[in-house]
């Protein structure tokens, strides 16, 4: 009987101790966000607005409005310099949307690009996790909005290929950058 005493204050004093530890996901995840962080990206927790929320979803159960967001994570690759003469858009994951540039995709684009610049990104967009939900590009860092929901097998994997392709949209806003730097050389 004094054992199952001793037992049971043993696990009184030190049980909370035991749920600080972080389990296997909460691991995974640091390991991924470090492993972006060594690639040169930012990683910060954000969220963006739901396209298409359900009805249930805009009310509370008391009838107020309330306002529908995505919980995510943005990995964001830095440009180094602010780019002046870059378009400046967001590619958001709308299942509904097929009408716009990329299918599957709705738009937000400020500024104008060549086709061969959308056509280039339009190649980029596959390599991207399935759940990255939203594509970013501004005047000072390309981003990658996602869930982070990948099999502990392939997570540094994945966090490889987002930087990849975010590195590609990097390269793409920098040679635009020096294509509109050159011609407004010439033209002055």
């Amino acid at each position: 009987m004094t054992w199952w005493l001793i037992a049971l204050l043993f696990l009184a004093a030190f049980g909370p101790v035991f749920w600080l530890i972080p389990g296997r996901r909460e691991r995974q995840l640091a390991a991924m966000r470090q492993r972006a962080r060594t690639l040169g990206m930012q990683v910060e927790l954000c969220h963006l607005p739901e396209l298409n929320p359900k009805p249930e979803d805009r009310v509370t159960a008391g009838g107020e409005r309330t306002e529908t967001v995505i919980r995510c994570v943005a990995y964001r690759l830095p440009y180094g310099r602010k780019l002046d003469h870059v378009p400046v858009w967001r590619l958001q994951r709308d299942a509904r949307s097929g009408n716009g540039m990329f299918a599957g995709w709705c738009e937000q684009i400020q500024g104008s690009a060549s086709q061969d610049y959308w056509a280039e990104l339009g190649e980029i967009l596959p390599g991207l996790p399935p759940d990255c939900i939203a594509i970013e590009c501004d005047r000072h860092q390309v981003s990658c909005y996602w869930r982070e929901r990948t099999d502990p097998d392939n997570a540094l994997m994945t966090v490889n290929r987002i930087a990849e392709n975010l590195e590609k949209i990097k390269k793409l806003q920098l040679i635009t950058e020096q294509i509109e730097d050159n011609s407004n050389t010439l033209a002055e």
